[in-house]
């Protein structure tokens, strides 16, 4: 049992990171960015940072994973878990990621946009509504690896594991 919550508990840290990653970086098209940009652009990302509260998105996440009787989580587990995140080198490499892969005006819309009445309503819905579609797609993209790597493994046996027939005498 130990081992199964284990399991959950792991693959909820790895949704987690997915949710927490799709919420706080929107995807967007590619920029050519220069070195040069950087600090503008880490100076626009902390002011878009400032919209959202990264403890608080977590606590929300937790809380409504909580809410799946599969996960059998009880307040000491959410309590634990978060308590071992570090919160300051989550922050950081939010910053550093959004620096990196979006403008400066990108960024500055989108603090904008998190921190107009529709944003705010959004980041309060988010964590429901992961909670209802991340089930759907970790198992739809586990199904997809699985049968990947099958099939993978299936093509790759060596022809000796293939059984022969023997000459006739």
């Amino acid at each position: 049992m130990k081992n199964i919550k284990r399991a959950y508990l792991s693959r909820f840290a790895s949704t987690i990171l997915l949710v927490f990653s799709l919420a706080c970086l929107p995807i967007s098209a590619a920029y050519a960015q220069t070195d040069a940009d950087y600090p503008k652009r880490l100076e626009a990302a902390k002011a878009y940072a400032k919209t959202m509260n990264s403890r608080q998105m977590v606590s929300d996440m937790l809380s409504e994973a909580a809410k799946n009787p599969q996960m059998n989580m009880q307040k000491e587990d959410l309590d634990a878990m978060m308590a071992s995140i570090d919160y300051g080198k989550m922050d950081q490499m939010i910053l550093e990621s959004m620096a990196k892969h979006f403008t400066e005006q990108e960024l500055t819309d989108l603090g904008k946009f998190y921190s107009s009445p529709t944003g705010v309503s959004i980041m309060k819905k988010m964590p429901a509504y992961m909670a209802d579609v991340m089930p759907f797609i970790q198992q739809s993209v586990m199904t997809a690896v699985v049968t990947r790597m099958q099939l993978k493994q299936q093509q790759a046996a060596p022809a000796s594991a293939l059984p022969q027939s023997r000459p006739a005498q």
